[in-house]
């Protein structure tokens, strides 16, 4: 073990007591041979052991071992732990991460970091920099749709939805989601979806659902419904713009009547007639 090697585990105990010390087994070369894309559009890089030194143990470190760093541009665009493979001098390994995910084109650095876990010999092979292009491929994905609101022959509003997408809706998700109700400009309340559909048609692709608001929410003018979720789950429906429908109070269902208003009739003028005038009596 080198004099500077064994300074530094003592310096890491004394700081620390979850640090991990190795005995030093020497240098090791490892080399970012490659960058690309998967058809996924996530970032694979290809990395060999040029050295002729065993990489060490201390590399394989789930806390203080080697990790790949990206940038985008000047930015750094996150980084994981590597799991090495590369312990024998000429192994290789491809590495895919998940993330960054490459959308359209992107300038991207790799960079291959020891962290103090063993001494590359040569670090101007442990970074590479591309251009990288890619459309990431379509993901399918539940796409919940409010289909149409109208109203019932005894005047309650009735909500149909379906799930048009091309994936199933997770049980979770499923149990989150509820419908927004919107009478006459007013929100007034919200419906659970397992209440709509007890049954969970709506989880699967192509799934319909049918169902009938209390006639006590009938509008004086609209009513709307809109998908929506009662905590911090997320609804990952496919499409935003169709969880909308609204309804106008069709003229059958309204139970209000303007009040009558009679037109008065103009009456023919008729002559002026006075009193007959009387002699006046002479003063005694």
């Amino acid at each position: 073990m080198t004099k500077s090697f064994f300074s530094a585990c003592v310096l890491a105990i004394l700081l620390s007591s979850a640090a991990v010390c190795y005995a030093d087994p020497g240098k090791a070369d490892i080399a970012i041979t490659d960058m690309k894309v998967n058809s996924d559009c996530y970032i694979v890089v290809s990395l060999k052991n040029v050295g002729t030194t065993q990489l060490p143990l201390s590399a394989d470190d789930p806390m203080y071992g080697t990790a790949i760093q990206f940038y985008n541009g000047n930015n750094p665009a996150g980084g994981y732990k590597f799991p090495s493979g590369l312990r024998q001098p000429g192994s290789t390994t491809d590495s895919v991460s998940g993330f960054p995910q490459i959308n359209g084109t992107a300038t991207i650095t790799a960079e291959f970091k020891p962290n103090g876990s063993y001494e590359d010999i040569n670090t101007a092979n442990n970074r590479m920099t591309k251009t990288l292009t890619c459309t990431p491929p379509v993901v399918p994905k539940p796409d919940l749709t409010v289909t149409s609101v109208d109203f019932t022959d005894d005047c309650r509003p009735r909500v149909r939805l379906s799930n048009i997408g091309t994936a199933s809706m997770p049980a979770y998700q499923f149990s989150a989601v509820a419908l927004q109700r919107v009478v006459d400009n007013m929100r007034t309340g919200v419906i659970y979806i397992r209440t709509v559909d007890s049954t969970g048609r709506l989880m699967s692709p192509q799934g319909t659902a049918e169902w009938t608001d209390g006639k006590e929410y009938m509008p004086q003018s609209t009513i709307s419904y809109y998908l929506t979720t009662t905590n911090s789950t997320v609804l990952n429906d496919a499409n935003h713009q169709n969880n909308t429908a609204m309804a106008t109070l069709p003229n059958r269902c309204r139970t209000a009547k303007p009040p009558v208003v009679r037109k008065l009739q103009p009456q023919p003028l008729l002559p002026a007639t006075y009193p007959k005038k009387q002699p006046i009596s002479p003063l005694k």
